[in-house]
């Protein structure tokens, strides 16, 4: 797992057999003001064109497990505002 609750990216990572799941969530908005505003701060970045540190965290944990297992069939679940996670980690 992993977790950074200065920009509120979470994931977990499940493996059995040749398969392994990936499971990414963004910030909890839910949570209140501090975590809305995390999840603005990363929308303003990518209206920047700047890469969220968000996504810079999905792509450290997908390159890991593709590392170790280069060969598992890699399935990428997304419960987040930042939904384009999915599309940026397909280009990877």
């Amino acid at each position: 797992m992993l977790a950074n609750i200065s920009n509120g990216f979470h994931s977990e990572v499940y493996k059995k057999g040749n398969d392994i799941i990936i499971v990414f969530r963004g910030t909890d908005i839910e949570k209140g003001v501090k975590e809305r505003a995390k999840d603005m701060l990363s929308i303003a970045q990518m209206g920047a064109r700047y890469l969220p540190n968000q996504m810079k965290n999905a792509r450290r944990v997908y390159n890991e497990y593709y590392r170790i297992y280069p060969k598992a069939n890699i399935i990428k679940l997304i419960y987040s505002n930042l939904y384009f996670i999915s599309a940026f980690l397909r280009i990877q």
